[in-house]
């Protein structure tokens, strides 16, 4: 896992496909002048990057967080920026894609942790994504990866 996670921090510039381009209308906490993010995801494994189009120095390791956290949280919809940003109508349902942001720390990866109170949400079909704040202390803004995946 930790080699996978370094390997995938130092990947190099790669083309950008306009199907993997999200956009965040309200930014990222933090980066609110990026709107537009590249995914680039690994298949095989539940990690991903996301790139700001603008600058590629811009960017986030993602993680499923299902992977190693079974029971984390699945419904958002009552939180304010996701009401924002997907707008649905009535009951209509939209199939949102969950990422936490991991945190490395390359000289010692035992100290990784991910953010589980403020996940990345995408929603593939009309190609946005938003990262909203919970307000739930069962949540860690620094939650260690290594520790769980034991």
């Amino acid at each position: 896992m930790a080699e996978l996670l370094r390997e995938l921090e130092y990947t190099d510039a790669v083309q950008v496909d306009e199907k993997t381009v999200f956009r965040f209308p309200i930014g990222i906490p933090g980066f609110e002048s990026y709107h537009e993010f590249y995914l680039v995801e690994d298949e095989d494994l539940a990690l991903a990057k996301l790139v700001a189009v603008k600058d590629e120095n811009i960017g986030f390791i993602l993680l499923k967080p299902y992977v190693f956290f079974s029971d984390y949280r699945t419904e958002f919809s009552g939180e304010d920026d996701f009401a924002r940003v997907f707008q649905t109508k009535g009951d209509t349902l939209i199939s949102i894609d969950v990422w936490v942001i991991v945190t490395l720390n390359s000289k010692d990866m035992t100290q990784t942790t991910v953010n589980l109170r403020a996940p990345i949400l995408l929603d593939r079909s009309a190609k946005l994504g938003v990262q909203i704040i919970l307000n739930d202390e069962a949540y860690a803004i620094k939650e260690p990866l290594i520790q769980v995946s034991k």
